[in-house]
């Protein structure tokens, strides 16, 4: 501690300049790793636009009646994909795992203290797919 404090005292004005450099570069990448990852958010995953089902789930964990529906399931409809292909279920399984890792289900389980699980569904029409994220509510 002692010869820390006595070699910074010694440091020359150039190594000073270098470490303020390191440590604004430092700054700036994890400034700029938690842009790309909120950016990431924003867009969402194959097409699954996790921030209008985000804003959903904050909605609905500011609800006081979600308790009296125990057993039964609320469905947040999406638009409807452009494509005619669904995911496949290695891309249902990330979707699903993005679903739970929202801030917004995280808020409205511990809003609620129940046993909720999304499920992101599909449903191939003629020349499109139809989108839903299903909330299944269980007492625990």
């Amino acid at each position: 501690m002692i010869k820390e404090k006595l070699q910074s005292m010694y440091l020359s004005s150039r190594d000073r300049r270098r470490m303020k450099l390191a440590e604004w570069r430092e700054a700036r990448n994890s400034t700029k790793e938690f842009v790309l990852g909120t950016t990431k958010m924003v867009k969402g995953i194959y097409g699954v636009p996790l921030w209008e089902i985000n804003n959903q789930f904050k909605k609905l964990a500011k609800r006081k009646n979600l308790e009296e529906k125990v057993g039964e399931k609320i469905i947040i409809p999406l638009p409807m994909k452009k494509s005619s292909e669904p995911l496949t279920s290695m891309e249902l399984k990330q979707v699903e795992e993005k679903l739970y890792s929202l801030e917004g289900f995280e808020l409205l389980q511990l809003s609620h203290f129940a046993l909720l699980k999304p499920t992101y569904k599909e449903q191939k029409l003629f020349h499109h797919v139809s989108r839903k994220v299903e909330i299944h509510i269980e007492s625990f």
